[in-house]
């Protein structure tokens, strides 16, 4: 009996000690990155693996976040990571729609990319997630170009899923109604914005401050209501 006790106890001690043993390192993240060689660097990756890179149209889904990103079948990647959408020429000289891509930078080295293969793919998935919790910030405003905001004081990018909100001007009626960077407007009165491009921001500006927006997640947010 003493012997099967001892037999139990190492063997649940071997257990523990394997569990631990498998158990991941903390990353160890570079300095942060400037916005502008980081996007540089990400752009630069991103075309690189298209049939017509000059035919290229990329839009950002907000500024990078550090943490770790999960490819198929693949071992996690650590580093500051960014999202955004690509649409570009095909073999037969037709835009293939927008494709969600993910950048992973750190150390200076351009350390993942990927870009889905069809609308709604893996990877917007995860960058789609990853906006839902609040990861992706606004896009840093660049020095020479101004970021057009909606009446409503939204800025906003086309995704297939709705509206990104990437950012909400203080004091505005979107922002006295709840909206918040990070957020996805999937419908605006009821009318569903997927896979719209960039009209859809045309239909939000056009329905003004008393508009119902449905948000990605079944919350609704109406317009000239405070919350």
């Amino acid at each position: 009996m003493k012997k099967m006790k001892t037999g139990i106890m190492l063997a649940m001690l071997l257990s523990a000690s394997g569990v631990m043993a498998k158990e991941r390192p903390a990353p160890v993240y570079g300095p942060k990155p400037d916005w502008q060689a980081y996007r540089e660097r990400g752009e630069r990756a991103i075309v690189s693996r298209l049939i017509d890179p000059d035919s290229a149209r990329i839009s950002w889904l907000g500024g990078y976040y550090q943490g770790e990103y999960k490819p198929f079948l693949e071992p996690r990647v650590s580093g500051y990571i960014g999202c955004g959408l690509v649409n570009a020429k095909n073999r037969m000289g037709g835009y293939t729609g927008d494709r969600a891509f993910v950048v992973v930078i750190d150390h200076d080295l351009l350390r993942y990319v990927d870009i889905d293969n069809e609308e709604n793919g893996l990877v917007a998935a995860q960058c789609v997630a990853a906006m839902q919790k609040g990861l992706l910030p606004p896009v840093p405003a660049s020095p020479t170009t101004a970021t057009p905001v909606s009446p409503t004081g939204l800025t906003l990018k086309a995704m297939p899923e709705g509206a990104y909100v990437s950012a909400v001007a203080p004091g505005s009626v979107a922002h006295k109604a709840g909206l918040r960077p990070g957020m996805v407007i999937e419908t605006i009165n009821a009318i569903a914005l997927h896979n719209m491009g960039e009209a859809m921001i045309k239909v939000i500006d056009a329905a003004g401050g008393n508009a119902s927006l449905g948000l990605v997640g079944g919350k609704i947010i109406k317009m000239g209501e405070q919350p």
